[in-house]
This record gives C-alpha cells, sequence and structure tokens, in this order.
C-alpha cells in the first residue's frame, strides 16, 4: 500500500503536474482534509472519546500512530500486537527502546522515503500519536523513542491527539530529552524541573542545587504547592519534563501537562533519561 498516496487521495488529492515542484514538496505538510481522515481512523480504532481530553492546538498533517491498549499501529496497519510479542530493547536504541517498535519504524520512514521520493514530496516532518488515555503512558514514550531514532535526518515534530469535545481533535505538542540523556555546564543555571507521574504519587526533581534530593508528594495539590515555589525562584524556566512510571496512563502524564500548562509551555517527555550538570 501507498501510504502518501492514500493520504491524498483521501484528502486533496496529488499534486498536479502543473504545479511547480517548490509547491509540490510541501503538499504533504499542508493537507486540507487530514483531519477528517484522522477522526475516521481514531474512531474505527479506538474511538474518538477513548483520547485523552484537553484542549490543545489545531492538528496538523502528518503521519498518525495510534495506541491502543492492544496494539500499535501506524495509519491503519497494525505493527506491534502488545503482550503477545516479547518486548526487548532494541541494541541500536540508544533510548533503550522495544527492538519491536525500532525495527517496525526503521522499514516505515524507509517506505515513506522510497513513497516521497516519488510523489516529489518532503519526508514526513511531523507524527501525531493517538493514544488511548488508559493505555500506558511508558509503551507512548517507547514508541516516541523509535519513531525518532529511525526518522533519517532530524526527529520529527510530535503530539499526543486529544479529544476537544465540540472543538473536535486537537493536539499537544511535546519534545523528548535526547536518548542518551543531556549534559549541560554548571553555569548554563539549567533547572531540568522533572516530574515522575506514578499511579498514587507525583515525584519532582531538579537541578536546582537547593533540591539536593527527589521530593515524593502524594497528590495534584501538593505537587501544585511545590511547583509554584518552583516558579517563584525561577520565573523565566517555562520547560517540564516528565517522565512515566509503569503504572501511569496516558490520561495520566496528559492530564498533568496540561494541567501546569499555564506556567510550563514546553513539554518534554523522557524514559528514564537524566540531564547531567557538570
Amino acid at each position: 500500500m501507498q501510504i502518501l498516496a492514500l493520504i491524498l487521495a483521501l484528502s486533496n488529492g496529488p499534486a498536479s503536474d502543473a504545479e511547480p515542484a517548490s509547491s509540490r514538496t510541501s503538499g504533504f505538510e499542508t493537507l486540507t482534509g487530514f483531519s477528517t481522515v484522522l477522526l475516521a481512523h481514531i474512531n474505527a480504532t479506538l474511538a474518538s472519546e477513548n483520547l485523552p481530553v484537553g484542549m490543545g492546538v489545531p492538528v496538523e498533517p502528518g503521519v498518525f500512530v495510534t495506541l491502543t491498549r492492544d496494539r500499535a499501529m501506524v495509519f491503519d496497519e497494525s505493527i506491534v500486537m502488545l503482550g503477545k510479542q516479547r518486548m526487548v530493547p532494541a541494541p541500536e536504541c540508544k533510548s533503550g527502546c522495544s527492538s519491536s517498535f525500532f525495527e517496525a519504524f526503521q522499514r516505515l520512514w524507509l517506505d515513506l522515503a522510497i513513497e516521497s521520493q516519488a510523489l516529489e514530496l518532503q519526508l514526513p516532518g511531523r507524527v501525531l500519536f493517538a493514544a488511548d488515555a488508559l493505555a500506558p503512558a511508558h509503551v507512548l514514550i517507547d514508541l516516541a523513542y523509535a519513531v525518532a531514532e529511525t526518522r533519517m535526518g532530524q526527529p520529527p515534530q510530535m503530539a499526543i491527539v486529544l479529544n476537544a469535545g465540540p472543538a473536535g481533535l486537537r493536539s499537544l505538542p511535546f519534545f523528548l530529552l535526547p536518548p542518551e540523556g543531556l549534559t549541560l555546564r554548571f553555569g548554563d543555571r539549567a533547572l531540568a524541573l522533572t516530574v515522575t507521574v506514578e499511579a498514587a504519587a507525583f515525584v519532582l526533581r531538579s537541578a536546582d542545587p537547593r533540591m539536593s534530593r527527589d521530593i515524593r508528594v502524594a497528590n495534584r495539590s501538593e505537587l501544585d504547592a511545590l511547583l509554584r515555589d518552583v516558579r517563584r525562584q525561577h520565573p523565566g524556566k517555562t520547560s517540564i519534563i516528565i517522565e512515566a512510571g509503569r503504572d501511569a496512563t496516558v490520561k495520566d502524564v496528559v492530564g498533568l501537562a496540561l494541567h501546569v500548562r499555564e506556567e510550563f509551555t514546553t513539554l518534554v517527555l523522557s524514559a528514564g533519561q537524566r540531564v547531567r550538570i557538570q
């Protein structure tokens, strides 16, 4: 199946031969019917009411990856059946992502590169994750690292699809910590504020010398108090790193990200990578 050709056919159709190459190369990223295609796919696979709920930014076209409670899909094709395949780290994946995910996305990006060249389009630079709100968040993050590490060139822009009720589908953009972690100089004055989301607790840590140990709190109210204190002491810091404990769901992680978004506007996800200060 020609994936890009299928998406083009379901939206605007292929570019006209009369169009200059400069306009055709960006065509995939500007499809006007993409949201309709995406919503139909979501309703056919996990149902939009099972997405995490929240108001985000408009959905923009890109490769879409679906995570249900029992499988991972790219477009309309299942790539991994969760629970039926042993999830072992891929030796070549620096973040330690699953070999099943790594191999699947290696094939995907190769196929997309071939199709993009044939259709005179750029390799898609955006990936959307439509995930069941109750799916394990660590699996979603594992998928994201596999996507990022297997794409040729720069990692893609990434976002989680949200159900915004009457407003339709929206998205929550995010970044990933580098697969091998990040090393900064002491003089950079990095905060590296990190929250690990667990089933019944939050664990907060940062590079601030005043936080020399991890702080565990039992609920969001206690976490809010700590974050307010951090904001008072570091008013210019607007990034937050979120890690998912083994029992945390996509809903848990997205809910926290949306809850703190007014103060911490840049969301970074991590699979346990660390920011080191030297």
